[in-house]
């Protein structure tokens, strides 16, 4: 009789029991450790880990070596973030994040253009209308401001996502910035659009890559300094907020 009640308790127990085990083993885990610029151990970082599948978030701090363990995790993909409370100095990085952007987007921009254009005037047939040389009057400048527009805008996109904190809204008031004001400004009096129209970002920087100056718009490296003027704005005011909270 002892023997069968002993067979219960151990058969109850099992089954309490290798539940936990198996959820244990189908259950992941993810450690780390935080580091700053010098290599050193950030002591009491804000650690974000979360589930993308389910859009859940669980937030960790690290420890006095600056890692952090993230238990229990069900099976899936993960994205870890850690806040700017781990880099004391954040107008640095962005200022490092700006110049390396501003670099690399010049680079391929106007090269990518100088290309395009040397692509294209090879692909005409002889005598037309289209064909230009570099050695034409505003031509070069015209090629090279494409590419100059092309980093101006991801200056001032770079400046949104610092202000606003989210990709997506930052491209869609970026695109908003640029088509939303020319159609508006028709709504306005004749002289409005005289006074206001030019100084817009997208009326203001594609001067720069127009070979032909139209009356009542900007010369070209006024408007391209119009819309650089936007981008600046746009990192100046993401300067101050990224002091005050966390990005």
């Amino acid at each position: 009789m002892r023997k069968a009640i002993v067979a219960v308790c151990l058969s109850v127990a099992a089954l309490l029991i290798c539940p936990r085990l198996f959820s244990q083993a189908a259950n992941g885990r993810i450690t780390g450790v935080v580091r700053d610029q010098s290599g050193g151990a950030v002591v009491g970082a804000m650690v974000a880990v979360t589930d993308v599948a389910r859009g859940l978030t669980r937030t960790l701090t690290t420890d006095e070596g600056g890692a952090y363990l993230a238990p229990n995790l069900i099976p899936g993909t993960y994205t870890i973030r850690a806040t700017f409370t781990a880099i004391p100095r954040r107008r640095s990085v962005i200022t490092a994040k700006a110049a390396v952007f501003t670099v690399a987007t010049l680079a391929v921009g106007v090269t990518s253009c100088f290309a395009a254009f040397g692509l294209f005037q090879a692909l005409l047939p002889v005598g037309d209308t289209l064909t230009a040389n570099l050695a034409d009057p505003g031509v070069a400048r015209a090629v090279t401001g494409g590419g100059l527009y092309l980093g101006a805008l991801g200056l001032l996109g770079l400046g949104l996502g610092v202000v606003l904190r989210s990709s997506a809204a930052a491209i869609a008031t970026l695109f908003g910035m640029l088509f939303v004001p020319p159609i508006l400004i028709e709504l306005l009096p004749a002289g409005w659009q005289t006074t206001i129209g030019p100084y817009l970002p997208m009326h203001a920087g594609e001067q720069i890559f127009i070979t032909g100056h139209q009356p009542g718009t900007l010369a070209p490296w006024t408007g391209y300094a119009v819309l650089c003027g936007y981008a600046v704005v746009a990192l100046a005011i993401g300067y101050l907020l990224i002091r005050h909270r966390d990005a």
